[in-house]
């Protein structure tokens, strides 16, 4: 699976994890406050993917007419990135789920690359791709045509999604291809009563349509909304695209974009060099205290997941033991604190092997790692 996602682990405390075999096995307690000398990193702080421009340079233009034959519209070049970003209306008060909500307006979505988010956020809780407390449409743009998903992520990161096109449930979402350089009108509500009170979220754009099912653990959890506007996807870097947006109502509220609204915003305006770029490892030993050790130093960083079709794509760090096998009692413990995860990231904290584990194969649906006892971490 092509995936750009990203998964930051830090752990703490005691670890006894395989990797090569020059120390005997034994029971043995790391408080890591220092850099272990015996541990051995595969890969873990790779140069093999350069460091990208990111550029953000979406908003309020005055002078552009993308949408229609008078200036003034939002919008502009948007890319996808790990660092938050967004330029949005601030709602009167701040809306939870209790409460319906709908927007509309006219868009126009250029050819080429560009993943961003259009729709209801919260800036304080921006992070990740499932982006906490956001009710939104993400628009994927493949050359000449782009895909239009639906979705909803609560307060705790419990997401739902819908999609122009078809979803079968538990095998399949077929995402319509729907032409770039064209203006779309479009409408997105949401309705607290709908389907049987749980909640319904509906986009309309053109003569298409996808609903989006908040459902009762989605309305357990909670949200709250504070802003509606343009935000890329939060994940590693990707190719940046364009996005116009015209007559755009919020809630009953109408704009023209004759004059500048003066919505807030937040980098919308930059352009920096990222290191965050799939999958451009950067783990290990840190002098850090997220895990909640008794003082600062831990294992962590930024863990992609891999791909095994490379070896370059692969990375671990460990502590070199005896060679083991089945035969002996493997155990291992610790704290684990994970301050940022991205839909469809995977790491992994285990015993392996440090050639038999990492091996590259062709084929990666084929792939069955090998000489490795692991827990997963995944985020869904």
């Amino acid at each position: 699976m092509h995936l750009r996602s990203l998964l930051k682990v830090v752990a703490a405390a005691s670890a006894t994890l395989l990797l090569g075999w020059p120390l005997r096995a034994a029971t043995r307690q790391e408080h890591f406050d220092h850099e272990p000398p015996n541990w051995e990193g595969i890969n873990n702080h790779n140069t093999n993917f350069p460091a990208r421009t990111v550029t953000q340079d979406f908003g309020y233009n005055g002078g552009s007419r993308h949408i229609g034959e008078r200036p003034g519209e939002v919008g502009g070049k948007i890319n996808p990135a790990g660092e938050a970003a967004y330029y949005g209306y601030r709602l009167s008060k701040e809306i939870h789920l209790d409460k319906p909500m709908s927007t509309s307006g006219k868009i126009l979505v250029l050819a080429g690359h560009g993943h961003f988010l259009l729709g209801f956020f919260r800036v304080d809780t921006l992070n990740e791709w499932r982006t906490p407390n956001t009710m939104v449409a993400r628009i994927n743009v493949r050359g000449e045509g782009f895909h239009c998903h639906l979705e909803y992520c609560s307060s705790r990161w419990r997401a739902q999604a819908g999609v122009i096109g078809e979803i079968v449930p538990g095998e399949r979402v077929s995402a319509k291809l729907i032409a770039c350089g064209r203006v779309y009108d479009w409408q997105l509500v949401y309705e607290p009563k709908g389907d049987g009170g749980n909640g319904l979220l509906t986009l309309t754009l053109g003569d298409r349509t996808a609903t989006c099912k908040v459902g009762p653990e989605g309305r357990a959890d909670g949200a709250s909304f504070t802003h509606f506007g343009l935000l890329p996807v939060l994940k590693a870097w990707d190719n940046p695209g364009e996005v116009w947006l015209g007559e755009v109502t919020i809630n009953g509220k109408h704009f023209d974009f004759a004059t500048d609204p003066e919505w807030d915003h937040l980098n919308n305006r930059r352009t920096y060099i990222t290191t965050n770029t799939r999958p451009r490892f950067d783990f290990g030993w840190s002098p850090t205290q997220f895990a909640g050790g008794k003082a600062a130093g831990e294992l962590g960083g930024l863990i992609f997941r891999g791909d095994c079709r490379e070896k370059h794509r692969l990375a671990a760090y460990g502590d070199k033991l005896s060679l083991l096998t089945l035969d002996a009692k493997l155990h291992a413990r610790g704290r684990v604190a994970m301050t940022r995860g991205v839909s469809d990231s995977t790491a992994s904290i285990g015993f392996y092997h440090s050639d038999l584990s990492l091996r590259d194969i062709p084929v990666q649906y084929q792939y069955i790692l090998t000489d490795y006892i692991w827990t997963n971490c995944v985020i869904q």
